[in-house]
């Protein structure tokens, strides 16, 4: 068990990548909370945000931006995301 929790730790550390680490939604205190007029709760939101894969040529912290206003369907190609991306 020690060894598979090293080796665990070290791949992890050496992989790289991109991923959402950070969401504000405007009027939203907590995961937790509801949305009125979206079937989703803010958890299973953030929960399907994680589940997007990204590539990027940066290793800087990049911000993108989605906006979305009245009924849509949101898909990982409706972010506003800058070129590095």
């Amino acid at each position: 068990i020690t060894i598979g929790n090293a080796l665990r730790r070290v791949l992890l550390s050496d992989l790289e990548g991109t991923s959402i680490v950070s969401v504000r939604i405007a009027g939203v205190n907590h995961e937790f909370s509801t949305i009125s007029g979206i079937r989703e709760d803010v958890l299973e939101i953030l929960l399907n945000l994680k589940e997007i894969t990204f590539k990027s040529d940066s290793n800087e912290t990049l911000i993108g931006r989605l906006r979305v206003q009245g009924p849509a369907i949101v898909t990982a190609e409706d972010f506003d995301l800058p070129s590095e991306v």
